[in-house]
């Protein structure tokens, strides 16, 4: 057995997509992030459904996912610039946002998986799902879903 004992938390995985929920769930893993010394991976899952209309032509495609990691690289990751955390930023395609989670998750052996709730949603939003509770359900490691109302108490 080693005699340095190892770090509990070492990579927060942070689904992003530039709405308040991401950035609530920015802020949250940040503030974790810099209380135990782990870094924060990031990332904004790309659906093939959603974004494949934008991929029609190659310079709309190269156009919008310029701008698209240079938002997720700049304003989407500012809470975690100011709490001073190491961080990295993805841009992924997969089939569902909770499904590109996972997947990010797996790949940079994400201890935790932190998401925004999106708050109150539309019928249709309720029916078809959404990304906290698939992750909740079917994620292999520990979520936090960092809801709606949440304020950090020095900023309420």
């Amino acid at each position: 057995m080693s005699d340095t004992p190892q770090r509990f938390l070492q990579v927060i995985v942070v689904g992003t997509d530039g709405s308040d929920g991401g950035r609530r769930a920015l802020d949250w893993a940040g503030r974790l992030a810099r209380a135990s010394n782990a870094r924060v991976h990031a990332v904004h899952v790309l659906t093939f459904n959603q974004e494949l209309l934008r991929d029609i032509t190659p310079d709309t495609m190269t156009t919008w996912r310029r701008r698209l990691r240079h938002d997720l690289e700049t304003s989407w990751v500012a809470p975690l610039i100011e709490h001073d955390v190491a961080f990295r930023c993805a841009l992924v395609e997969d089939e569902s946002p909770a499904i590109g989670l996972m997947h990010a998750a797996d790949r940079e052996q994400g201890d935790v998986i932190v998401v925004g709730a999106a708050g109150h949603r539309s019928f249709a939003g309720r029916i078809l799902g959404s990304t906290s509770y698939t992750l909740t359900h079917q994620a292999r490691r520990p979520v936090i879903v960092v809801p709606p109302t949440w304020r950090h108490p020095a900023a309420a």
